[in-house]
């Protein structure tokens, strides 16, 4: 049996599930979570069969307001080597001043890891799984626990328990049930490469070690570190995509700009990009819609960022000279000439639909992407047309 614990206070109407990748979650379909009792003290509980092999979880809170979904990557579990029951002790991933360093760019780029290990499987008859999320640790550096029993080295950082990273800037370390007592005091540390220590800033973290049958494991959340603060700085460039303007251009910057952007940026040593929106925003067909903050989509991104050039070939040689003496006239401007540059892809693309639309339907990439997005997808098209 898996069983699934949190702290978390709700309100009149509001209720905790658990979505993920099994299909006792739903299978990340959220109106298919499993549904989480509750209890007094804002405790909520789940429980489920326990399955074998390796699954991912995130607890969800929904209400007549909508559906709250945690902040960060899901928790993995292995369940392979485990024959007793697993007891989850989790902590609600809510925003804070961290948040936004638990996302792709700095998780996954600016504090990439490739020393990423698989979940903690099973190792000792009974077990005591603590995990914690820690931002900002650079590839060189660790996370240890470092505690007042001796398993956890008796408050020596020297003798301190290395944590295994995994996924979602969370750091994982397997105990022996037996050598723990009732109750951990500990805390966590941060190793600067490899020799300097960082302490975290809170009062000692304790956590109760219940009584536990052989083949159980006990799983403790320890939410976020607490180290002193210290925010990473980059140098980095804010420009809007229709800025971007090349020689080959139409007047206008395009998405293929963006790879020339980001070659500047490595060369130049900049580590960040911050473009405007680039959804779309035609609604009128006139200048008024290059306002980038009055998006028809959250999805859909906007045509006039489009290189029909590499659409394919126009085989109507006038048009095709037609258009390519536009865009030349076009790129010579000292300034953009919103209408003229949307006109001229508008009927450049519907030009190449009109000779390859059959084609590009039957690709076998756009099926994919069509069923892949057909959710938003068609409505925006209706939309478009209507």
């Amino acid at each position: 049996m898996i069983s699934f614990n949190i702290e978390y206070k709700t309100h009149f109407g509001q209720q905790l599930f658990v979505a993920g990748s099994l299909s006792e979650l739903g299978e990340w379909d959220y109106s298919s979570a499993l549904p989480m009792r509750y209890s007094d003290g804002g405790k909520w509980k789940a429980e489920i069969k326990n399955p074998k092999g390796t699954f991912s979880y995130k607890y969800i809170m929904k209400s007549p307001a909508g559906i709250l979904v945690e902040v960060g990557e899901p928790r993995t579990i292995s369940t392979a080597k485990r024959s007793g029951n697993i007891i989850l002790k989790d902590m609600w991933q809510g925003s804070s001043d961290n948040s936004a360093f638990l996302s792709a760019p700095f998780a996954n780029v600016f504090y990439r890891r490739e020393d990423l290990k698989a979940p903690v499987e099973s190792k000792y008859a009974r077990e005591v799984v603590i995990s914690v999320t820690a931002p900002l640790v650079h590839s060189d550096d660790s996370i240890s626990i470092c505690g007042e029993c001796d398993l956890l080295g008796g408050w020596d950082p020297l003798n301190a328990l290395p944590m295994r990273p995994v996924s979602g800037c969370r750091w994982e370390v397997a105990l022996d049930a037996s050598l723990l007592p009732e109750v951990v005091k500990f805390k966590f540390i941060k190793i600067i490469g490899g020799s300097n220590c960082i302490w975290e800033t809170c009062d000692n973290r304790e956590l109760e070690i219940l009584s536990l049958a052989k083949g159980d494991s006990l799983r403790y959340e320890c939410g976020l570190t607490t180290f002193p603060p210290r925010a990473p700085r980059f140098a980095g460039v804010a420009v809007p995509v229709f800025s971007l303007r090349s020689e080959g251009g139409y007047g206008i910057g395009d998405f293929t700009d963006i790879r020339k952007l980001v070659d500047w940026a490595t060369i130049t040593q900049q580590s960040m990009i911050q473009l405007l929106p680039i959804n779309d925003t035609w609604s009128t067909g006139t200048w008024t819609d290059s306002y980038p903050y009055s998006g028809i989509s959250i999805m859909a991104l906007h045509p006039i960022y489009i290189n029909p050039s590499l659409l394919g070939k126009v085989e109507d040689t006038t048009k095709a000279k037609k258009f390519e003496s536009e865009r030349k006239s076009l790129n010579a401007l000292e300034s953009l000439d919103y209408e003229r540059v949307l006109r001229l892809k508008d009927a450049w693309c519907r030009t190449l639909f009109e000779q390859d639309g059959g084609a590009f339907m039957d690709d076998p990439q756009f099926k994919e992407f069509f069923n892949a997005n057909s959710e938003w997808l068609l409505p925006y098209a209706a939309f478009c047309v209507l």
